[in-house]
Protein backbone atom coordinates (compact mmCIF):
# COMPACT_ATOMS: atom_id res chain seq x y z
CA UNK A 1 0.00 0.00 0.00
CA UNK A 2 1.22 3.48 -0.70
CA UNK A 3 0.53 6.77 1.61
CA UNK A 4 0.83 9.88 -0.20
CA UNK A 5 0.35 13.06 1.70
CA UNK A 6 -0.93 16.58 0.82
CA UNK A 7 0.06 19.40 2.70
CA UNK A 8 -0.84 23.30 2.31
CA UNK A 9 -2.07 26.43 3.47
CA UNK A 10 -6.28 26.67 4.11
CA UNK A 11 -8.05 26.73 0.60
CA UNK A 12 -4.96 25.80 -1.37
CA UNK A 13 -6.51 22.68 -2.96
CA UNK A 14 -5.32 19.95 -0.98
CA UNK A 15 -8.66 18.08 -1.29
CA UNK A 16 -9.28 18.74 -5.20
CA UNK A 17 -6.00 17.66 -5.76
CA UNK A 18 -6.42 14.46 -3.46
CA UNK A 19 -9.83 13.69 -5.63
CA UNK A 20 -8.15 13.70 -8.65
CA UNK A 21 -5.28 11.83 -7.76
CA UNK A 22 -8.14 9.07 -6.38
CA UNK A 23 -9.37 9.47 -9.65
CA UNK A 24 -6.52 9.32 -11.76
CA UNK A 25 -5.78 6.12 -9.93
CA UNK A 26 -9.07 4.25 -10.16
CA UNK A 27 -8.69 4.67 -13.98
CA UNK A 28 -5.90 2.36 -13.82
CA UNK A 29 -8.11 0.10 -11.77
CA UNK A 30 -6.45 0.71 -8.63
CA UNK A 31 -7.96 0.81 -5.57
CA UNK A 32 -7.93 4.43 -3.61
CA UNK A 33 -9.57 6.20 -0.45
CA UNK A 34 -8.73 9.48 0.72
CA UNK A 35 -8.71 10.79 4.49
CA UNK A 36 -9.23 14.33 5.56
CA UNK A 37 -7.10 15.49 8.39
CA UNK A 38 -10.07 17.69 9.25
CA UNK A 39 -12.25 14.36 10.03
CA UNK A 40 -9.37 13.99 13.31
CA UNK A 41 -10.92 17.59 14.62
CA UNK A 42 -10.96 17.21 18.21
CA UNK A 43 -14.90 16.07 20.23
CA UNK A 44 -15.96 19.52 22.00
CA UNK A 45 -19.39 18.04 23.05
CA UNK A 46 -18.40 18.90 26.51
CA UNK A 47 -19.00 22.65 25.39
CA UNK A 48 -21.43 24.82 23.40
CA UNK A 49 -21.90 26.41 20.27
CA UNK A 50 -20.86 29.69 21.26
CA UNK A 51 -18.07 28.40 22.85
CA UNK A 52 -17.11 26.17 19.50
CA UNK A 53 -17.06 29.23 17.31
CA UNK A 54 -14.14 30.69 19.44
CA UNK A 55 -11.85 27.73 18.90
CA UNK A 56 -9.04 28.00 17.02
CA UNK A 57 -9.56 25.26 14.82
CA UNK A 58 -5.91 26.76 12.62
CA UNK A 59 -4.04 25.52 15.64
CA UNK A 60 -2.40 21.87 15.72
CA UNK A 61 -3.50 21.76 18.95
CA UNK A 62 -7.54 21.25 17.61
CA UNK A 63 -6.44 18.34 15.86
CA UNK A 64 -6.54 14.49 17.74
CA UNK A 65 -2.52 13.96 16.25
CA UNK A 66 -2.23 10.76 18.32
CA UNK A 67 -5.71 9.08 17.01
CA UNK A 68 -4.47 10.13 12.72
CA UNK A 69 -1.08 8.83 13.52
CA UNK A 70 -2.71 5.01 15.03
CA UNK A 71 -4.92 5.16 12.15
CA UNK A 72 -2.12 5.72 9.56
CA UNK A 73 0.15 2.48 11.46
CA UNK A 74 -2.83 0.72 11.56
CA UNK A 75 -3.32 1.38 7.18
CA UNK A 76 -0.04 0.74 6.81
CA UNK A 77 -0.85 -2.38 8.34
CA UNK A 78 -3.56 -3.27 5.94
CA UNK A 79 -5.80 -2.89 8.52
CA UNK A 80 -9.38 -1.54 7.78
CA UNK A 81 -10.12 1.76 10.39
CA UNK A 82 -13.03 3.59 11.11
CA UNK A 83 -12.23 7.63 11.05
CA UNK A 84 -14.47 10.17 12.52
CA UNK A 85 -16.51 12.46 10.48
CA UNK A 86 -16.54 16.34 11.69
CA UNK A 87 -19.09 18.78 10.86
CA UNK A 88 -18.33 22.29 9.85
CA UNK A 89 -21.51 23.71 10.60
CA UNK A 90 -21.71 22.56 13.91
CA UNK A 91 -17.89 22.75 14.59
CA UNK A 92 -17.48 19.05 15.98
CA UNK A 93 -17.60 15.44 15.50
CA UNK A 94 -20.73 13.93 14.29
CA UNK A 95 -21.18 10.49 16.05
CA UNK A 96 -20.91 8.83 12.54
CA UNK A 97 -17.57 7.40 11.15
CA UNK A 98 -16.64 6.72 7.70
CA UNK A 99 -15.20 2.80 7.31
CA UNK A 100 -11.70 2.96 5.26
CA UNK A 101 -10.54 0.25 3.95
CA UNK A 102 -6.94 -1.78 2.84
CA UNK A 103 -6.40 -0.32 -0.17
CA UNK A 104 -3.74 0.03 -3.01
CA UNK A 105 -3.45 3.59 -2.43
CA UNK A 106 -4.22 5.86 0.55
CA UNK A 107 -4.38 9.79 -0.29
CA UNK A 108 -4.15 11.73 3.28
CA UNK A 109 -4.51 15.58 3.12
CA UNK A 110 -4.45 18.36 5.77
CA UNK A 111 -3.12 21.67 7.29
CA UNK A 112 -0.48 19.55 9.74
CA UNK A 113 0.07 16.17 8.21
CA UNK A 114 3.54 16.51 7.45
CA UNK A 115 4.22 18.53 11.32
CA UNK A 116 5.44 15.70 13.23
CA UNK A 117 8.70 13.32 12.03
CA UNK A 118 6.51 10.25 12.87
CA UNK A 119 3.88 11.60 10.72
CA UNK A 120 6.30 12.53 7.69
CA UNK A 121 7.49 8.46 8.08
CA UNK A 122 4.52 7.41 7.23
CA UNK A 123 4.26 8.56 3.85
CA UNK A 124 5.94 7.38 0.52
CA UNK A 125 5.20 10.19 -1.31
CA UNK A 126 4.69 14.18 0.07
CA UNK A 127 3.22 16.76 -2.02
CA UNK A 128 3.05 20.70 -1.45
CA UNK A 129 0.60 23.17 -2.48
CA UNK A 130 2.69 26.28 -2.47
CA UNK A 131 -0.62 28.34 -3.32
CA UNK A 132 -0.43 32.27 -3.43
CA UNK A 133 -2.06 34.03 -0.49
CA UNK A 134 -4.40 36.37 -2.43
CA UNK A 135 -6.16 33.14 -4.07
CA UNK A 136 -6.24 30.95 -0.86
CA UNK A 137 -7.52 33.99 1.03
CA UNK A 138 -10.54 34.99 -1.71
CA UNK A 139 -11.19 30.80 -1.81
CA UNK A 140 -11.59 30.54 1.89
CA UNK A 141 -13.82 33.74 1.86
CA UNK A 142 -16.05 31.83 -0.83
CA UNK A 143 -16.30 28.42 0.74
CA UNK A 144 -16.93 29.67 4.31
CA UNK A 145 -19.68 32.03 3.18
CA UNK A 146 -21.21 29.74 0.48
CA UNK A 147 -20.29 26.25 1.38
CA UNK A 148 -20.23 26.34 5.09
CA UNK A 149 -22.79 28.90 5.98
CA UNK A 150 -20.23 31.33 8.16
CA UNK A 151 -21.15 35.10 8.02
CA UNK A 152 -18.06 37.23 5.97
CA UNK A 153 -16.86 39.49 9.32
CA UNK A 154 -16.73 36.07 11.26
CA UNK A 155 -14.17 34.57 8.43
CA UNK A 156 -12.44 37.63 8.03
CA UNK A 157 -11.51 38.22 11.30
CA UNK A 158 -10.71 34.53 11.65
CA UNK A 159 -8.17 34.93 8.86
CA UNK A 160 -6.58 37.71 10.50
CA UNK A 161 -6.56 36.59 13.83
CA UNK A 162 -5.82 32.91 13.61
CA UNK A 163 -5.66 31.36 9.95
CA UNK A 164 -3.19 33.75 8.97
CA UNK A 165 -0.89 33.57 12.20
CA UNK A 166 -1.16 29.34 12.14
CA UNK A 167 0.26 28.98 8.35
CA UNK A 168 3.06 30.95 8.86
CA UNK A 169 4.09 29.19 12.07
CA UNK A 170 3.30 25.87 11.53
CA UNK A 171 1.95 24.87 7.90
CA UNK A 172 4.73 27.18 5.02
CA UNK A 173 7.30 25.62 7.22
CA UNK A 174 6.73 22.08 6.63
CA UNK A 175 7.10 22.75 2.94
CA UNK A 176 10.74 21.52 3.07
CA UNK A 177 9.67 17.92 3.91
CA UNK A 178 8.06 17.71 0.77
CA UNK A 179 8.99 15.33 -2.15
CA UNK A 180 7.09 17.46 -4.69
CA UNK A 181 6.05 21.24 -4.32
CA UNK A 182 2.99 22.91 -6.68
CA UNK A 183 2.58 26.67 -6.86
CA UNK A 184 -0.52 25.79 -9.19
CA UNK A 185 -3.14 23.78 -9.24
CA UNK A 186 -2.84 22.94 -12.91
CA UNK A 187 0.63 21.40 -12.41
CA UNK A 188 -0.75 17.71 -12.66
CA UNK A 189 1.11 16.28 -15.00
CA UNK A 190 4.26 16.79 -12.44
CA UNK A 191 2.26 14.32 -10.09
CA UNK A 192 0.92 11.84 -12.96
CA UNK A 193 4.85 11.61 -13.46
CA UNK A 194 5.50 10.53 -9.87
CA UNK A 195 2.21 8.31 -10.03
CA UNK A 196 3.24 6.13 -13.16
CA UNK A 197 6.20 5.20 -11.58
CA UNK A 198 5.03 3.68 -8.51
CA UNK A 199 1.70 2.28 -10.68
CA UNK A 200 5.52 0.85 -12.63
CA UNK A 201 6.69 -0.93 -9.62
CA UNK A 202 3.07 -2.44 -8.85
CA UNK A 203 3.59 -3.84 -12.66
CA UNK A 204 6.94 -5.53 -11.68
Amino acid sequence: MILIGICGGTASGKTTLSNKISQYLKNFNYSANEISLDNYYKDLSNISFEERCNVNFDSPKSIDIELFYQHLCALKKGKDVKIPIYSYKLHNRTKQTKLVTNSSFIITEGLFIFLEKRLRKCFDLKIYLDINYKIRHSRRLHRDIIERGRDRNEVENRFKSMIDVMHNKYVDKTKEYADVILKSNDNFEIIEQVLNSFLNEFKK
